[in-house]
């Protein structure tokens, strides 16, 4: 009977914390533009301008600390030229991406804004890619969804680290 009303108090309260935290729960839709640079050598690189869309739900927790994950489709992508004693070749990819990233966030709560800090580890599995050469002899080779002949990978992961001010 002890176990019982033991068991049955702990129950109550992680139902009524958790409850608590989904009422605080802030849920949204993120988009935004993505522009990137590549670096390899020998090649002379293009910034390529991309976006990504998808929902999101950020869960306090306690002090400042919150944690937010999120479900999007971002676009990635690559321009690389390499000339050499007059011939040339490029690639230009655009790679669909279906990521989870999972912030963990720290802020202050000034009651017009809050800045914050985070840390989002996210994973992502690619869902479309196209990736077009012009080769040495001028012919344009257009590659769909042939991740492998692309040379490029579906499963991504990585580390995102920045600062944010929410308004």
């Amino acid at each position: 009977m002890k176990h019982f009303f033991i068991t049955t108090i702990v129950a109550i309260a992680a139902l009524a914390s958790a409850t608590t935290l989904a009422a605080q729960s802030k849920i949204g839709v993120i988009g935004g533009f993505t522009s990137s640079d590549s670096n390899v050598k020998n090649f002379d690189t293009k910034s390529v301008s991309q976006y990504h869309a998808g929902l999101t739900v950020q869960i306090p927790l306690f002090l400042g600390l919150s944690i937010q994950p999120s479900i999007q489709y971002q676009v990635k992508g690559t321009k690389l030229d390499q000339v050499q004693s007059g011939s040339s070749f490029s690639v230009d990819t655009k790679v669909g991406y279906l990521e989870v990233p999972v912030a963990i966030q720290y802020g202050l709560d000034l009651a017009l804004l809050k800045p914050y800090v985070f840390a989002e580890p996210f994973v992502g599995y690619g869902i479309s890619c196209e990736a077009k050469q012009n080769g040495l002899n001028q012919t344009v080779e257009t590659l769909k969804n042939k991740w492998e002949e692309a040379n490029i990978s579906r499963l991504e992961y990585g580390l995102g680290l920045g600062a944010e001010i929410d308004i």
